[in-house]
């Protein structure tokens, strides 16, 4: 296992490789391990990647990829999110029925039902298969989910769906399997494109775009895909939340909100679409809470949907870099800062601090130093990373009013200006 520990857009949360609990910036003092025991330390999220192998004994048996996240919890107890493990649900047979119109009498659903919505999106799903060899060079197959999105033969899917396999095959609803390669891919945000390579007789069904960010907790959603490489398979359920923070889970490197559903996201479902009522996308399944039901989680199209358009005109994602290391405060942590630094400044409740700036950086050249307490950006208060990153969103060249308080005590208002920069 190899545990994560990178800094993602010069954005380093909470604790650093050389101290793994808490560093006063004022003071300079470092707490032990052993004092912060059942605070500070006792919440430490580590992450994992984990690949498992299985030989292939018979032709269905194949080798299954996970991306794993563990969170060690004061009592020990673990909960894990699973990423493409390729249970079953029920199998759908359609016909490319997107011209149809939907008689809305007797709905339970309003306008709409499960069954209307699935006949119109489940053209456009794909299995893809990936060819994998093991540590001791046994061969086997990862399967995954993944939705088309030009009738040319561009897939969308999970960058860990395809991420260990530069060709792939992919096989459409009706059974039709082509030959693709990976065209371009965004492991921060976990969304691959893969290109049909083979010569199409006729232009494939593709999916709509629907807005995620008019989701609302309670609605009603889909998820399609190929669990345990059951094709078109479909599961329901309610959004339990629109916009579930990646923090929130433990996943600090990612600046994305999760779609939170109970519709079933199992092994196999990463990458499929997960679409609304109308049968428009909303979201792309990619991960699911190990050892519980009915947690799932999807990228919102919001997201992915400007990660999709780069990756189409330029291969790959750039976004906004201002050069800053920061740490979210909250009351404990600036309690024990006030504890050991009497200077730190008076009447902060929360914000970020800046614990380092990048030399010749947006952020160095604006002026922000080290010891910087950000409280808002274009007059909205932030308390997370996240909060600062969404604000700034894809824009690159935008100047964002970025209000700080000094060691001093002083506050200042920034004015920076971003540049692009793509992430490793």
């Amino acid at each position: 296992m190899k545990t994560l520990g990178r800094t993602v857009n010069n954005v380093l949360i909470g604790r650093s490789k050389a101290s793994p609990c808490f560093r006063s910036f004022y003071s300079g003092q470092t707490k032990s391990q052993s004092q912060q025991n059942g605070t500070l330390c006792s919440k430490t999220r580590l992450f994992r990647f984990g690949f498992g192998f299985s030989v292939a004994a018979a032709a269905s048996a194949g080798v299954i990829g996970c991306y794993k996240f563990v969170e060690k919890k004061k009592y020990g107890e673990q909960i894990g999110l699973l990423f493409s493990k390729p249970a079953i649900c029920d199998d759908f047979h359609v016909s490319d029925a997107r011209s149809n119109t939907i008689n809305s009498n007797n709905r339970p659903f309003g306008a709409y039902t499960i069954a209307d919505a699935v006949e119109v999106a489940a053209p456009a799903l794909v299995n893809i298969t990936t060819r994998v060899v093991g540590p001791w060079g046994q061969e086997g197959q990862s399967s995954g989910s993944g939705f088309i999105i030009d009738s040319n033969g561009l897939v969308a899917t999970n960058a860990h769906v395809v991420i260990h396999s530069p060709t792939v095959k992919v096989t459409l609803h009706d059974g039709t399997v082509y030959n693709a390669k990976v065209h371009s891919m965004d492991k921060h945000t976990d969304i691959a494109l893969v290109q049909i390579t083979d010569v199409l007789e006729e232009p494939l069904s593709t999916i709509e775009f629907g807005d995620s960010t008019e989701l609302r907790a309670g609605e009603w959603v889909i998820a399609l895909g190929s669990p345990l490489g059951m094709t078109n398979s479909v599961t329901a359920g309610i959004v339990s939340s629109a916009a579930r923070q990646a923090s929130e889970l433990g996943i600090t490197q990612r600046r994305t909100d999760y779609i939170q559903t109970d519709a079933a996201i199992n092994q196999g479902n990463s990458g499929g679409p997960l679409i609304n009522l109308k049968g428009e996308v909303i979201g792309i399944n990619t991960m699911k809470v190990a050892g519980t039901g009915g947690i799932g989680f999807a990228i919102p199209m919001e997201t992915a949907s400007e990660v999709i358009r780069q990756l189409r005109q330029r291969g790959k994602v750039v976004r906004p870099y201002i050069g800053l290391r920061m740490m979210p405060l909250n009351p404990h942590i600036i309690a024990r800062e006030r504890a050991v630094a009497s200077n730190f400044p008076a009447g902060v409740t929360s914000g970020l601090l800046v614990t380092s700036v990048t030399p010749n950086s947006p952020g160095a050249e604006a002026g922000l130093r080290s010891g910087d307490i950000i409280v808002s950006i274009d007059d909205k208060p932030v308390r997370t990373v996240h909060d600062l990153t969404r604000k700034m969103g894809y824009d690159i060249g935008n100047t964002h009013e970025i209000k700080i308080v000094r060691k001093d005590g002083t506050s200042a208002t920034i004015r920076v200006a971003t540049r692009g920069a793509t992430l490793s």
